[in-house]
């Protein structure tokens, strides 16, 4: 019951529908708008929003609205690609690093802090400056500076839970490693880094269009928000609403991750909105 209370509450939440207009529009981007994002039209170049164009025209005559709904596709799929990638190496380290502990712990932890210690943007621009722009290259250098904050917390968590007499149980009864961490210890800590990937997807929007604006993410004539950022500031008096609305469409989708990261949160971890108060690895209860 608590279940389907926690989740009734998120139809209340303005956020949960943009993030679903935006996985919906990211599925197919034709279904809100119908204009080719790559069509040009010089003879309508900088118009400002009408009843035809919502969002005006930029500098080549194309169509901002479809263009800002086809970034929605590239953002949300680049973001999901890069959260993947680092949540899977970085979760993995994690869990063996707690559930080991000793040397494996120390090693995977001092690997840890020797990425942790440049800052994530110093390591994307580096890389991004070396390996140059592009959608994949993006999601490359993103999935290698991300990992470390997963690894992290994961590994705390499931140093949290080998020590439940559940997982002390099976170690007794002769379990293999890899059944305990993935069958008792990975199902306990689900809903915490449901949590982190929530937050996770915001700041992997923001670190994308941050490489776009800076012209070493992805740049001109994909459709991406951070894109069209930096080639609208070029035209911000004569034209604002070219840096305008993808400027808001980037604010927006951040703050909607983040709230919504918040209200998973606010649910003891996340626990309570997808689970009763029985360990998902401990379905007889034991503590």
């Amino acid at each position: 019951m608590n279940k389907i209370i926690e989740f009734k509450s998120l139809i209340y939440k303005p956020y949960f529908y943009f993030l679903l207009f935006l996985v919906l529009t990211g599925i197919n981007p034709f279904l809100i708008s119908g204009d080719n994002p790559y069509t040009t039209n010089l003879s309508r170049r900088l118009e400002p929003p009408s009843a035809e164009y919502l969002f005006g025209t930029d500098d080549l005559g194309r169509c901002v609205f479809s263009r800002v709904m086809h970034g929605a596709r590239i953002s949300i799929g680049a973001s999901l690609s890069i959260l993947l990638l680092s949540l899977l190496f970085g979760g993995s380290l994690g869990i063996l690093s707690g559930y080991f502990g000793g040397w494996v712990d120390e090693f995977v932890m001092r690997i840890t802090d020797i990425f942790m210690t440049v800052p994530t943007i110093v390591i994307a621009l580096v890389l991004a400056r070396s390996l140059g722009p592009g959608i994949k290259n993006v999601i490359i250098i993103l999935s290698i500076t991300m990992w470390t904050g997963y690894a992290r917390m994961i590994r705390g968590l499931a140093l949290d839970i080998k020590n439940r007499h559940y997982v002390e149980t099976a170690k007794t009864i002769g379990l293999k490693n890899s059944y305990i961490m993935l069958r008792h210890i990975l199902p306990a800590i689900l809903p915490p880094i449901l949590v982190m990937a929530t937050l996770g997807m915001g700041r992997n929007i923001i670190m994308i269009s941050s490489l776009s604006f800076l012209g070493l993410g992805i740049i001109e004539p994909a459709p991406d928000w951070g894109a069209m950022l930096n080639h609208g500031t070029s035209y911000i008096r004569t034209a604002p609403h070219m840096a305008l609305f993808p400027g808001v469409f980037i604010s927006l989708t951040v703050l909607s991750f983040n709230l919504l990261g918040d209200e998973l949160g606010s649910a003891g971890n996340g626990r309570q909105f997808f689970m009763n108060t029985r360990n998902p690895g401990n379905p007889k209860g034991i503590r």
